[in-house]
């Protein structure tokens, strides 16, 4: 396997300012001077869509109770900006202005913006750096066409039907999960960059976990949520954190990343300005028009475990996962590419998916879909409501996004 450096990938990275600003009192003249802190701001990479909302909490301490005098309302406006750098007022993700823009290779290096902050009376000037870096993602994708594909699923009487959909857009998905060391490397970079910490949670249920905590800032999908636990550490051995950074066991660098949430899988894909794929995404990607119950371009003409990894397969990692891209021909096994050219899209880890429940994101269910089987999941055939264990790639599965599981990974897409 050889991955390439993509020098402009397009990315779209939410990078958070909170804004707070309080009171002080002026003896002078009775008013209130609006002021502000700016968290640190870290960066932005060439290509990148750069959203920055600007969160307002304002509070009048002395402003008289009984007095009939209108508190003072503070806003923005911009003195400074780059070309490639707006603000806009608006509402999202709970902000009422946003900076948004997309830097170019031109724009590397430091920029300089400048923002007023004022209450009709007294402003106050602010100025932060912006440090735009090139692209550092290192992964291969493959482009899938927009077109028709066919969706296996079971109809109200529990046979197995297929029919012809249609995504109107052209995209682009991994050719290989991620990997330990990728998202090694994107835990040390969302560190350094203070969007992760180390911290305990308890949620949906959970016993208490200890291990990366981040905030997803929202999207399209989805609102934005606090303080979720991206990777809890479960002592698998795999990804470790000392001396302040993060490492991978010696070995295992190619192995997929697993045990990230749901939400460590989006927070790594928003990060680098992608996306989880939608499920009816990577099931295209994963079959096409290719009607078999696997993501291979081909029937297979040998058993499958020369094809892919499952429960007692016999390949030598049984039980655990392989390799990414393992089954390439060589070593003993069959090419096993899916028809646009994905590898591992049946059996080894399942990978979490965007399920179209997730327009509308029930916080009490946090159920996410997952799909692709498993290394724990035996070749069997399938009986509706009675096994568990499913290898298919088409029949997806659901469970609570806060899971962390060493048989679930992802891979990502790019439009």
């Amino acid at each position: 396997m050889s991955f390439f450096k993509i020098p402009s990938v397009l990315i779209l990275i939410g990078l958070f300012i909170i804004l707070t600003s309080g009171c002080e009192e002026d003896t002078s003249n009775d008013t209130n001077i609006p002021t502000a802190h700016f968290e640190p701001i870290t960066g932005v990479r060439v290509g990148v869509e750069y959203v920055v909302p600007l969160y307002l909490e304002y509070e009048n301490r002395y402003h008289p109770s009984n007095s009939d005098e209108p508190l003072p309302t503070i806003s923005f406006k911009t003195l400074d900006l780059p070309e490639w750098l707006q603000m806009t007022q608006e509402r999202a993700w709970g902000a009422e202005y946003l900076l948004k823009g997309r830097a170019g290779l031109e724009d590397i290096g430091v920029v300089n913006i400048t923002i007023e902050v004022t209450n009709g009376i007294e402003e106050n000037l602010y100025n932060f750096d912006i440090n735009v870096i090139e692209n550092s993602l290192e992964s291969v994708f493959v482009p899938v066409e927009s077109g028709e594909y066919l969706l296996r699923h079971y109809d109200a009487n529990n046979r197995v039907v297929e029919d012809v959909e249609i995504i109107d857009y052209d995209y682009e998905i991994m050719q290989y999960e991620v990997t330990n060391q990728e998202y090694a490397d994107y835990l040390n970079e969302a560190l350094l960059w203070g969007k992760v910490h180390l911290d305990t949670t308890n949620e949906y249920g959970f016993n208490p976990r200890y291990g990366v905590v981040g905030f997803h800032p929202g999207d399209e999908y989805m609102d934005a949520f606090d303080d979720k636990m991206l990777y809890p550490f479960n002592d698998n051995g795999v990804i470790l954190f000392s001396y302040g950074i993060f490492s991978v066991s010696a070995g295992m660098e190619l192995y997929p990343a697993t045990d990230m949430t749901w939400y460590g899988a989006m927070t790594y894909a928003k990060h680098f300005g992608l996306k989880i794929p939608l499920y009816q995404e990577w099931q295209k990607a994963a079959r096409g028009m290719v009607g078999d119950d696997f993501a291979l371009n081909i029937h297979p003409d040998l058993p499958l475990r020369y094809y892919t990894n499952y429960k007692d397969s016999g390949d030598p990692w049984d039980n655990g996962p392989s390799p990414v891209g393992y089954f390439n021909g060589q070593g003993g096994t069959r090419d096993a590419p899916s028809p646009y050219g994905t590898y591992d899209m049946t059996g080894n880890v399942s990978e979490w998916n965007l399920s179209y429940s997730s327009y509308n994101y029930d916080t009490r269910s946090n159920n996410q879909s997952v799909a692709g089987g498993n290394f724990m999941q035996p070749l069997l055939p399938y009986q509706k409501d009675t096994d568990a264990a499913e290898l298919y790639t088409w029949s997806p599965g659901w469970i609570k996004g806060a899971t962390a599981s060493e048989r679930i990974g992802f891979r990502c897409i790019r439009k």
